[in-house]
Formats: C-alpha cells, structure tokens, sequence
C-alpha cells in the first residue's frame, strides 16, 4: 500500500472511532436543537464535526486514494468517484453517499431548528455506513 493512502486509512480510523464515540453516547436521542442547552448542543455539534471529518476523510482522501492507486488518470467529480468504487465494490448505494455528502454540508450552513433535527436524525441514520468503511482495510491494494 502506498503511503498517502495508509496515511488516510490511519487518519480515518481515528476519525471513525471519534464518530463511534459520538453515536454511542447520542444513542436514543432525539435531536431537537430549539429545546438544546449548551451542553447537549456541545454534543451534538461534537457528532456533526465528527461526521463531517469521516466523511470528507473517506470520500477525499481514503476512497480518492483507492481510486486513483487503480487508476492514475481518474479526474473525476464526486458523484464520478462513487461510481468508480461503487463499480470496484468499495461501496453499494451512491446515492446514499451522495446525501452523506449533502448532510455534511448542510449542517454546517442550516439555520432552521427543524431541518437541523432532520439533517443530525439522517447523520443518525446514516453513521452505520460510515462506520462499515472499516471493512475496506482488511482489503488495501498492494
């Protein structure tokens, strides 16, 4: 494996356990933003930056990696990029990456309490795929 991308793995595992840490201490919650003390907010934000650096660590610099270790020439988007490791088997819903991508971006730019809630149940929802990207580094090209 390269060094770049065993950097990246190294770097997304942590950011990974740091999500993990996030979601277990959140677990049957229910966001409501407008009803947050400082503190509870102070967790919740902890999950969305969380969320934001696993995501952007495994789709920039993990998956990217990946991709362009079998491919030197991919120059791609981001949707180009999820149907490159979808079709290389690294992912199986590009879709459902593609709205990782959007939560973490709308999270950090809504203001509305109530697509806020929406926006950190989705996260909620979608931090167990996240998480299964784990399953990739048993299997790093060589």
């Amino acid at each position: 494996m390269n060094r770049l991308l065993s950097d990246s793995q190294k770097w997304l595992e942590k950011a990974l356990s740091h999500l993990e840490y996030s979601q277990r201490k959140l677990a049957g919650q229910r966001p409501r933003v407008a009803d947050m003390d400082d503190e509870a907010l102070e967790v919740w934000e902890g999950f969305v930056a969380r969320f934001a650096r696993a995501s952007d660590l495994f789709l920039q610099k993990y998956l990217r990696g990946r991709i362009l270790h079998e491919d030197p020439a991919f120059r791609g988007s981001v949707r180009d990029l999820l149907n490159a490791a979808a079709k290389a088997g690294y992912i199986e819903d590009v879709e459902a990456w593609l709205r990782i991508r959007e939560l973490r971006n709308l999270a950090v730019h809504e203001y509305n309490d109530a697509a806020i809630d929406a926006a950190l149940l989705e996260m909620m929802r979608l931090t167990p795929l996240l998480l299964d990207t784990r399953r990739l580094f048993g299997h790093a090209p060589e």
